[in-house]
């Protein structure tokens, strides 16, 4: 009897602990049905690829959640507590982290653009850790890494290269080198312009300037070059067709993948690219002479990545 009432309250013991650290379903259908949880329990809740745009956080318990790839895009999270919390791929685009606890959180791959970021606490975070810098004799490479970290990767390369090679590192000045389309004052003066000029709207300027800062201005030359590529493709509001020979161009893309994913960042909208890419391609085929053969591959290659993309968020269950 005596056994049987150690083995209960160790049972017991086990449930509680669980109890105490899971998720309230209360909570989780406040949270899905309102799009606001603000002070909720929603530890080790799975959210995965959750579509989750504006929704309020504040000062909520997300230790051990799981958000791969969910879009929070504008989200209050303020005070939250994610502790621990699998983020990867989520976008937190112009999110309110104010005061956030982030401790030990997996931000790999995190889209946080003008996030703020304002006493967040980021111990034992790594937001360069999908970056690695080595070096043989003769051969230093560089593999991964983000925008977001585009200065101190570049200062630590070029220190490495100027050791490697016994020269002083003085010369080193990329914390002051300005970031691909950072010039603050020509931006400013593109939001005035962009939009008389091309009758762009002042939503779809700032969006362009979102993506490429002053680098604008090289679609503006391409539109003046021919007006024909200052239309969206597809939609109204959808990319312009100048973004997609930018893109090639420019910005040295080689795929379609490239240019979704990597430079018009279309993969990272609720719909993966998917609306749009058949006629990016339509566009390539049309200004850079894609083959029919090309078209094809190339909008089979880009749906493999978007499959693979997807089966690497739901992994785990939502």
């Amino acid at each position: 009897m005596k056994r049987l009432s150690i083995l209960f309250s160790l049972f017991m013991g086990l449930v509680m602990s669980q109890t105490v650290w899971a998720y309230k379903e209360a909570d989780l259908q406040q949270l899905l049905t309102t799009n606001s949880c603000r002070g909720c329990d929603l530890s080790k809740v799975h959210l995965n690829l959750a579509m989750l745009w504006d929704t309020d956080l504040t000062e909520a318990n997300l230790t051990d959640a799981h958000l791969i790839g969910a879009d929070l895009r504008r989200g209050l999270l303020t005070k939250a507590n994610l502790t621990r919390a699998v983020l990867s791929g989520v976008v937190l685009y112009e999110a309110d982290l104010t005061g956030v606890n982030l401790t030990a959180a997996d931000l790999t791959g995190a889209w946080l653009d003008r996030a703020k970021l304002l006493n967040a606490n980021l111990a034992k975070v790594d937001l360069a850790n999908d970056k690695e810098v080595s070096a043989i004799k003769g051969l230093v490479s560089l593999v991964g890494g983000k925008l977001t970290t585009y200065r101190s990767t570049s200062e630590e390369v070029a220190k490495l290269v100027a050791r490697k090679l016994s020269q002083t590192e003085k010369h080193v000045h990329s914390e002051k080198a300005l970031l691909p389309g950072g010039d603050v004052e020509a931006i400013r003066e593109i939001e005035s312009w962009f939009p008389k000029r091309h009758s762009i709207s002042n939503r779809e300027t700032s969006r362009l300037i979102d993506i490429y800062g002053s680098r604008t201005r090289l679609l503006s030359e391409l539109i003046d070059r021919e007006k024909s590529l200052g239309a969206p493709i597809g939609k109204k509001s959808g990319p312009l067709k100048a973004e997609v020979i930018q893109g090639f161009e420019s910005e040295k893309a080689e795929t379609l993948v490239d240019l979704l994913a990597r430079r018009m960042m279309l993969t990272w909208t609720p719909s993966l690219g998917l609306d749009s890419a058949k006629e990016i391609a339509v566009v390539a085929s049309q200004y850079l002479g894609w083959s029919r053969e090309r078209v094809s591959d190339e909008l089979k290659n880009y749906e493999t990545f978007v499959n693979q993309f997807r089966a690497h968020l739901e992994k785990r269950p939502l």
